[in-house]
């Protein structure tokens, strides 16, 4: 099967010196042309670094959020996700996508996982959706995020949405 193919345009640009060789040796170890890298890495600026910094997302690293959600206790954590999905979160997803329903908000999560470096896999069958995310973030971070995620697709009045955590995983199912 051919794919249909993206158009494309031919463009001209001067990059630093040090730049091009940085982008040469990242194709080179991700086995791809420099032309996909390039690509790749604008493609995840125009569609996230650019708007992640204006709807509040911010870089922290993977155990200091860990380590903050431990002290917290799971009543904590409810709290907090509540509080964070109904006065910023709705805002967030608007801002990245431009719209707020049950497809951009699943391109929202998708994005900030792929540009967080967390792994992740997604399913759909039908009307219902699986999201596996691997934190890493010990079972309360877990939680933190499924409360997250579970409290906005409420808010969408999804079917159902349900999620299990793990210390290294978090299990989301949504039936839209």
């Amino acid at each position: 099967m051919i794919l249909p193919q993206k158009p494309t345009v031919t463009l001209t640009v001067r990059l630093n010196k040090n730049i091009v060789y940085e982008l040469q040796e990242i194709s080179k170890s991700h086995g791809s042309s420099l032309n996909s890298t390039i690509n790749h890495i604008l493609s995840q600026d125009t569609s996230w670094h650019l708007f992640a910094a204006a709807a509040g997302f911010l870089y922290f690293p993977r155990m200091l959020v860990s380590d903050i959600a431990c002290k917290l206790t799971e009543q904590e954590i409810l709290e907090n996700a509540h509080k964070y999905v109904s006065e910023e979160m709705r805002d967030a997803i608007i801002i990245i996508r431009k719209n707020f329903d049950f497809r951009q908000t699943l391109e929202v999560f998708r994005l900030w996982m792929e540009n967080s470096g967390i792994p992740y896999r997604y399913e759909a069958i039908g009307h219902n959706h699986i999201c596996i995310l691997g934190l890493r973030l010990g079972r309360k971070g877990s939680l933190l995020v499924g409360e997250i995620a579970a409290s906005v697709f409420k808010i969408l009045q999804v079917r159902d949405v349900a999620y299990d955590i793990t210390p290294n995983a978090l299990i989301l199912r949504v039936e839209e």
